[in-house]
């Protein structure tokens, strides 16, 4: 029994001594940061059409640009030639100033019936990279059609996509 005795008392000596121990050890507690900002979503908005006006087709390839300029068999007309520029808003992030890109594909055709042209186009700013000033940016988007000799007649729409991203 004496020896079971001492067995204990050993037993509760290192016990103590581990508690002891432990209650000595030394910790540090310290708060992290965590941080979101959620940006307004960026998007587009068509406003003005790309428009080439109305033109005559001559007897050799040529072209014709939204501002009226002709090359080859093409020939401007001007009564109800509607010219222009093509324009889109891009709106987003109000911030001073916020980067952003816009993409257009780099043609378009135009149809009427079973007939095509085709339009290649180019950002007037000659850049992808753009910013929004103030929430807002207006992107403008020239091109120049490309008219076959004898072109068809006829009233000749089409369509591109174009993409904002921040």
């Amino acid at each position: 029994m004496k020896k079971i005795l001492t067995n204990f008392y050993f037993c509760l000596a290192i016990a103590a001594f581990s508690i002891s121990h432990n209650s000595s050890a030394q910790s540090a507690n310290t708060t992290g940061t965590a941080n979101a900002r959620v940006v307004t979503p960026i998007a587009v908005a068509a406003g003005a059409a790309l428009q080439f006006g109305s033109f005559a087709a001559g007897a050799t390839a040529g072209t014709i640009t939204q501002a009226g300029t002709v090359t080859g068999g093409v020939t401007a007309i001007s009564s109800g030639a509607t010219r222009a520029a093509g324009t889109f808003t891009v709106t987003g992030e109000s911030t001073a100033t916020t980067a952003y890109t816009f993409t257009l594909p780099a043609t378009a055709t135009l149809t009427s019936g079973a007939n095509t042209m085709t339009a290649t186009l180019s950002l007037a700013s000659g850049t992808s990279a753009r910013n929004l000033t103030s929430g807002s940016d207006l992107v403008t988007v020239n091109g120049s059609l490309a008219v076959a000799a004898n072109q068809a007649a006829g009233a000749y729409v089409g369509t591109y996509s174009v993409t904002a991203n921040y």
